[in-house]
């Protein structure tokens, strides 16, 4: 005859044994990498053995930089299944893409053998030089909006040192001066309304911001740092740094004359830097932590989004750089293959569907449409 002792034991134990199970399943649950939300494809090269994609329209265009197969540089458009060498100006030998607008319209840089930038639009197959009055020493376009307003910041021939912010559209280009009051400053981006941000991150008046009716408003500092606009959606919500490094960068939106945190600030321990914003306010770039490797990021309200734990495993190599987003939520930039080798991505969202990429041959400059 069993004693009591030992029939009450018995199920006891049992009770204990399930309910370690459960737990021990809900956390190797809860430790199991994010599902995939994204499909990602690698864009090739122009014949060499490197990419990078450095924006995207809501066409889905891709715009980037690729070494060719004779070592050199070049800007690309990637139109559907077609990848193409925007070439460079006259006696240029290096070219890169910056921005993109909805019509398919580029703004970039080409570069000379010393390393001077020229501003160019390219436009229907064919890059324009954006020449300035007076002449420029350099040039780099920042930003394009649907009505083919470029902005950047430019440098006269005459005072080499120091940078000036500029539109330019139609043919017409105009340098806008100390606006803000500022000195040695940069447009940095323009929205579809033809809002203009910009400012000069070295000054305690932070950036502008200014309108089409000539009003500008300086953003000043926060949390005693001058904030810099960086991005802006057509809305005109605004997203706005504060220092320019990214272990001590902090994020901010500014909507309505006021300007909130946003997301978790850079530390010695992480380091944070914002590349590109869309029209629904989403922020890509990426994080490093310590001297360790960058990873590609979506940034939310509160810890960035790995977006290494966003795609099937082992499809891809490491995501280093988020550098675009269109308004449907798909991303590009830059990963690491198992090679090492640096090649462009991109991030298709489920409801977006999937391109089928081509690449054109090295030596090929293949129409677009």
């Amino acid at each position: 005859m069993r004693s009591p002792a030992v029939t009450v034991r018995r199920p006891r134990a049992a009770r204990v044994r399930r309910v370690f199970a459960l737990i021990s399943a809900l956390v190797a649950w809860a430790e199991l990498p994010a599902q995939p939300t994204y499909t990602p494809h690698e864009i090739g090269t122009l014949g060499g053995n490197y990419s990078e994609a450095t924006g995207i329209n809501n066409a889905g265009q891709i715009i980037g930089r690729s070494l060719r197969a004779d070592g050199r540089t070049h800007a690309f458009l990637q139109t559907g299944a077609v990848m193409t060498d925007l070439g460079t100006l006259p006696g240029d030998v290096g070219s890169d893409a910056i921005a993109i607008n909805s019509r398919g319209d580029v703004v970039g840089t080409s570069r000379s053998s010393r390393g001077i930038d020229r501003g160019f639009l390219y436009r229907n197959g064919t890059m324009t030089e954006i020449v300035a009055t007076p002449p420029a020493y350099s040039m780099l376009p920042r930003d394009i909006n649907d009505a083919g307003q470029v902005v950047g910041l430019w440098r006269r021939a005459t005072e080499p040192d120091f940078t000036r912010p500029f539109v330019y559209v139609d043919g017409r280009f105009t340098d806008l001066g100390e606006l803000g009051g500022m000195t040695r400053t940069a447009a940095e981006g323009i929205n579809n309304a033809g809002v203009i941000i910009g400012g000069n991150d070295r000054t305690d008046l932070g950036g502008f911001i200014a309108q089409p009716d000539g009003t500008v408003a300086n953003l000043g500092a926060v949390g005693g740092r001058p904030a810099y606009p960086f991005a802006i959606a057509d809305n005109g919500l605004v997203l706005v740094t504060t220092t320019t490094f990214g272990s001590d960068l902090q994020m901010h939106r500014y909507e309505g004359g006021r300007t909130s945190p946003y997301g978790r600030p850079g530390t010695d321990a992480l380091a944070i830097m914002p590349k590109a914003m869309n029209n629904a306010g989403q922020v890509v770039g990426y994080t490093r932590a310590g001297f360790g490797q960058p990873q590609a990021v979506l940034f939310t309200e509160a810890d960035p989004i790995n977006l290494n734990t966003r795609i099937p495993a082992g499809s891809f190599g490491r995501l280093t750089d988020a550098n675009g987003i269109n308004d449907s939520g798909a991303i590009v930039g830059r990963f690491e293959r198992a090679d090492s080798s640096p090649r462009g991505f991109l991030l298709v969202p489920p409801a977006a569907g999937a391109p089928t990429i081509r690449v054109a041959p090295a030596s090929q400059s293949v129409p677009t449409g």
